[in-house]
Order: structure tokens, then sequence, then C-alpha cells
């Protein structure tokens, strides 16, 4: 695996895991747990969308090199 694809595989799986912690934190909020956990959910789907657009962005500007 060359280092374009393990980027790539390492943004996605990023991404899942900042889309679960939001889940997480928001199912949390929704027990009750107070406004820390609707802040952090916040926080971890910001952070899931600014890793979709960077990993969007990283894929157009190397689109001519081989992931190999």
């Amino acid at each position: 695996m060359g280092i374009k694809a393990f980027h790539i595989f390492f943004i996605g799986v990023c991404t899942l895991m900042f889309v679960g912690l939001g889940a997480w934190q928001a199912s949390e909020y929704s027990a009750g747990a107070g406004l820390g956990a609707l802040a952090w959910s916040g926080l971890a789907f910001a952070g899931a969308a600014g890793l979709l657009i960077y990993g969007v962005g990283f894929v157009k500007k190397l689109r001519g090199i081989g992931y190999l």
C-alpha cells in the first residue's frame, strides 16, 4: 500500500471515528448527560466535516499520482 492510499484510508477511518464519537455524545446528551456532551458532539461532527473536506481536496490535488 502506497503512502497516498494509506493517507486516504487513514482519513476515512478518522472520519468514521469522529462520526461515531459525535453520535455517542449526542445519545449521551439525550440521556441527560449535560451540555458538555452536546459540545463534544458538535466538535466531533465539525471534525468529521473538516476531515471530509480535507480528504476531497487531497484526492483532487493528487489525482494524477498513482495509489501504489
